[in-house]
């Protein structure tokens, strides 16, 4: 069994610190993981 725990407090600041133009693809790569579950 696998377990994905998410930070999401700190990869959100993250994100946030990230030029504009980045956010869309920093986003997708941080929500990845859950896809696959939310898809089921």
């Amino acid at each position: 069994m696998k377990i994905i725990v998410h930070d999401t407090a700190s990869a959100q600041l993250a994100l946030l610190r990230l030029p504009p133009a980045r956010r869309p693809d920093a986003l997708r790569e941080i929500l990845a993981p859950l896809q696959e579950v939310m898809s089921r």
